[in-house]
């Protein structure tokens, strides 16, 4: 998939994902403010009862037979006293209102009708109850114990409640659903509220004293009139999110698919490995050797080595990768059983020039291989002086062999190289290629392979793909070869398997 695309995708999947998240932030901080609201609530309609519940108790122990004016002072003493009592009646034991602090004793005694609830304290409550005082056109709500009532204004009650949410007060008890205050429907509505919408909720909160809750609702059009610039800012928000992410992607997928950072990861990973190319003698084609070729394959490709060789050595980290390369190599092919078979691997310089490579000597793969292990060197400006010298005498001195690769591209010259202790001159396949060609540079090898002799060097041949290179080669006196011509880099697999089958014919 295109980066550009998978960037817009994953961007506005944050996008949505923020406003997703700032949505379900602020239904939960909605449903905090439902909560607190709610516990307002319900300590107002507490602090009601408490006081309403405490003023009829205290005048109930008062233990009055009839409404004298000393019960009367009482009633207007105590209604004094309440937060909330607007007016106080007194109750005969038959249950006839006889007097009020308001119209004080009664011409006719009225008889009480029956409560709408009674609570499990025993008191009884009417909700909306018609006053006599004002010719009962006006409704209150009344709270009655034993000899006396009280009357509480429902409006001035109504408007001591929070009004931040719709909300109603709901008698439960005596299995019964009662309303006493608020708004009347509410309740009975409650399943019009989606509970697992975004955009509204509900709320219900019980008093410990008593059976009243309250019920409070958050619906859809008040979600949007309340927080419809919260909404815009959130969008707006998100928009912006969408466009940085969108940016930052496209720079963290351009760095991740850069060759270096590929590169790191491969290193960090382990992730390269060991392929074999057969090395032969050119007259009978039988394999006598191999060179180890590192390679190195992602979610995005391979990287070849022209590629990354360079790059680790900018990483320095050559000696890291050369040391796992060789680990795994000798373990994979562990199983070859060839005679004097020989191993070769390739040395940064730097790698020799600061004696990393004598590290060699101690691992415990090659202390513990059968096989002959060969060092190609490259040839490098590097490669000079006493302390390069004193290197690899050391490894040809604990039984490795020097080679020198890809000769004639590089900066050596007969004297450098006959300084070096190496046994083999690896003739660069350019050289090779040109053959066919008739090339001057191709007339070169014959003065090669006389310098090779005199200074007792094998040859090998690099780049072999057929058989007229083949005996062109051989004319010229070149004993091994190297190339696509006796088989391409392979697994370590596939080349114990084609020794293998050399060894059965």
């Amino acid at each position: 998939m295109n980066i550009r695309i998978r960037s817009l995708l994953l961007s506005t999947l944050f996008a949505l994902a923020f406003i997703y998240l700032s949505l379900v932030g602020l239904k939960k901080d909605i449903g905090n403010q439902l909560a607190a609201t709610a516990l307002i609530h319900v300590d107002i309609i507490e602090s009601i009862y408490t006081d309403t519940f405490n003023t009829l108790n205290e005048l109930n122990a008062k233990s009055p037979n009839s409404c004298n004016e000393t019960t009367l002072l009482n009633m207007s003493r105590a209604m004094f006293k309440s937060a909330y009592i607007k007016s106080v009646g007194f109750i005969s034991d038959e249950g006839m209102l006889i007097c009020t602090t308001g119209l004080g004793v009664l011409a006719e005694p009225q008889l009480q009708s029956g409560a709408d609830y009674t609570t499990t304290s025993g008191f009884k409550i009417w909700i909306d109850k018609e006053l006599l005082l004002f010719d009962e056109l006006y409704k209150s709500l009344i709270i009655e114990s034993k000899n006396f009532n009280a009357v509480l204004d429902s409006h001035n009650t109504y408007k001591l409640f929070p009004q931040s949410f719709d909300w109603q007060i709901i008698f439960m008890g005596n299995n019964r659903q009662l309303h006493v205050l608020g708004d009347k429907n509410l309740f009975i509505n409650k399943k019009l509220i989606d509970e697992n919408s975004l955009f509204e909720q509900s709320y219900t909160y019980c008093s410990l004293l008593s059976a009243h809750c309250v019920y409070l609702t958050f619906n859809k059009q008040q979600y949007y009139q309340r927080y419809s610039i919260v909404m815009m800012m959130i969008v707006v928000a998100a928009a912006l999110l969408a466009y940085s992410s969108y940016i930052t992607l496209i720079k963290i997928w351009k760095r991740r698919r850069s060759t270096k950072q590929r590169v790191k990861k491969g290193l960090a990973s382990n992730g390269f490995y060991p392929l074999f190319q057969p090395i032969v003698i050119l007259e009978t084609g039988e394999i006598v050797g191999c060179e180890v070729l590192a390679r190195y394959q992602d979610s995005m490709g391979d990287i070849f080595p022209d590629t990354f060789i360079p790059v680790i050595k900018d990483l320095n980290a050559t000696w890291a990768f050369t040391d796992k390369l060789i680990t795994k190599a000798l373990t994979q092919i562990n199983d070859v059983t060839l005679t004097n078979f020989k191993v070769n691997f390739n040395i940064y310089p730097q790698d020799i020039g600061n004696e990393n490579v004598l590290k060699l000597l101690t691992n415990h793969m090659i202390k513990q291989t059968k096989h002959n292990i060969c060092i190609e060197i490259i040839e490098d400006e590097a490669l000079s002086g006493s302390k390069v010298l004193h290197c690899l005498e050391q490894l040809v001195a604990n039984g490795m062999t020097i080679a020198i690769d890809d000769f004639g591209t590089g900066y050596s010259n007969l004297k450098q190289i006959s300084s070096i202790p190496c046994q083999i001159l690896k003739i660069d396949r350019s050289f090779i290629n040109d053959m066919e060609a008739g090339s001057i540079k191709s007339t070169l090898i014959p003065h090669i392979v006389s310098i090779a002799k005199k200074l007792s060097m094998d040859v090998v041949a690099e780049g072999v793909e057929n058989s007229m290179q083949h005996d062109a080669l051989l004319k010229i006196g070149i004993k091994y070869g190297q190339g696509w011509g006796f088989g391409k880099p392979m697994t370590a697999e596939d080349f114990i398997q084609k020794v293998t089958e050399q060894k059965k014919d």
